[in-house]
């Protein structure tokens, strides 16, 4: 399962995203079937960043080749693999120790069919599970529900989860994007981006952002209350966007990055422990590296990355 689930093509190369980064304002390059994205940098100098993309030693004389004219100092890279190439050799790098890229995620194999999946669940996620389903919460697409005249539009669909996303973030210590960057982002992917609202009595109690790439629905943001947490809405919304991924003959649910585990105090480990529930295997990758192509601009730019967080101590 392992193999297959890398062999996919990931989000951050997938056509929707270029548009989506498009739509940012960023320029897109394609190298072959390698997606770059540059960022802009003072005095005249950018870098690109490729994400989940595997990198030949031919791949990257072309990335040189294009970074000459673009002026980008370097290439951000986060691989698909779990190690790097040999090609890439020690001192020819540096790992950044970032978390832009996930290291290590959760992934349920939906070819298995919906009940062996609640099957493979731990004992708690299924109690959970059976709890929310007889708590009368309705999975709403779009947040327009079946049983409601009126319903809302997509735009406040956007507005009520990003409202749900804020609390949820400044409670948990986490940044946050601003509402544009969700309605881009639902935009850009159109039909295989699904915005779910889990609602009971006319009320929000969770939402999630799910996107569909090739064989793989991934579990991109999501938000909940925590004074009705006791209902386990989040819960039913996860298994809803699994069943939903499953009728669009999704292979694979990735839950986008957990922490390590027994790893006290990582500011991931409350989400980790509910993803975990929904059993699955766990797929690791190399960490985040950046390739010098002009080794003293990168130098400055570390050197001035640095300086901007000892600020903010």
């Amino acid at each position: 399962m392992i193999e297959d689930f890398r062999q996919q093509i990931a989000i951050w190369q997938s056509e929707p995203w270029e548009n989506f980064q498009a739509a940012l304002g960023h320029k897109t390059f394609r190298v072959g079937r390698i997606l770059l994205v540059k960022t802009v940098l003072p005095f005249g100098r950018s870098f690109f960043t490729m994400a989940r993309g595997n990198l030949s030693a031919a791949d990257f004389q072309h990335i040189a080749q294009l970074a000459r004219q673009e002026k980008a100092i370097f290439l951000r890279w986060a691989p698909n693999e779990s190690t790097l190439p040999k090609w890439l050799a020690p001192g020819k790098f540096v790992a950044t120790g970032a978390f832009r890229f996930p290291t290590l995620t959760g992934v349920v194999d939906l070819r298995q069919g919906e009940e062996k999946i609640r099957e493979q669940m731990s004992q708690t996620g299924r109690r959970h599970l059976r709890v929310a389903e007889r708590s009368g919460i309705e999975i709403c697409p779009s947040g327009i529900c079946q049983n409601e005249k009126s319903g809302i539009c997509p735009s406040e669909s956007v507005d009520s989860f990003f409202k749900l996303l804020q609390e949820t973030t400044c409670r948990k210590g986490f940044a946050s994007h601003g509402k544009k960057y969700f309605a881009k982002l639902l935009q850009s992917f159109g039909r295989d981006a699904m915005l779910l609202l889990a609602k009971k009595d006319g009320v929000i109690l969770a939402g999630g952002i799910f996107v569909l790439v090739g064989k793989v629905c991934t579990y991109f943001f999501g938000a909940s209350r925590p004074d009705l947490q006791k209902l386990q809405a989040p819960t039913l919304l996860q298994f809803e966007a699994m069943r939903r991924a499953i009728a669009r003959e999704a292979a694979f649910f990735d839950f986008l990055g957990i922490a390590p585990k027994d790893t006290k105090g990582h500011k991931w480990a409350g989400v980790s422990q509910f993803k975990r529930k929904f059993g699955g295997q766990e797929i690791d990758f190399a960490g985040e590296v950046e390739i010098p192509f002009a080794p003293l601009w990168h130098l400055a730019f570390r050197a001035a990355k640095a300086g901007r967080k000892a600020l903010h101590l």
